[in-house]
């Protein structure tokens, strides 16, 4: 499985942006009732425009995004989307081993924050994510490093 990364041209934005409805779309209804494309459009400009996006890549085939923001004292995972159809195969998996362990080379946990109803916070549970907060929409959850 050859898998990488890349930084995000504007040519990539369409497929960023059908991916993430693609990710969020049942997760934002069974938590908020509803699915509002004009929102969920603004939402995702704003993240594309703030944040550096990378595209992740099977193969050569475009498949994923990850936005990472590295802060004095952690590194912040904004985003990690893998397409549903290519979720199950260890690519979402090796990409955050991939973020812990350049956490760990310089001595910082990752944070991240995860939507209530999603299913990806047993996904994180799994990789080592310790709850730290909480809102009355997500969760906060880090994971600490190691030195080991």
């Amino acid at each position: 499985m050859n898998v990488n990364r890349r930084p995000a041209a504007e040519a990539d934005f369409e497929f960023a942006r059908e991916l993430h409805a693609a990710c969020y779309r049942e997760v934002v209804i069974a938590q908020f009732g509803s699915w509002d494309p004009v929102l969920q459009a603004e939402f995702f400009q704003q993240k594309w425009v703030e944040e550096g996006f990378e595209i992740v890549e099977l193969d050569g085939v475009a498949i994923g995004v990850v936005a990472t923001q590295w802060r004095p004292d952690h590194l912040f995972v904004s985003e990690i989307q893998i397409d549903p159809s290519h979720q199950g195969r260890g690519v979402g998996t090796r990409i955050m081993d991939e973020l812990i362990a350049a956490a760990n080379s310089r001595q910082l946990p990752v944070r991240l924050q995860v939507l209530r109803q999603s299913r990806a916070r047993r996904w994180y549970d799994r990789l080592g994510f310790a709850q730290t907060g909480e809102s009355s929409t997500h969760w906060t959850l880090e994971r600490a490093f190691d030195n080991g």
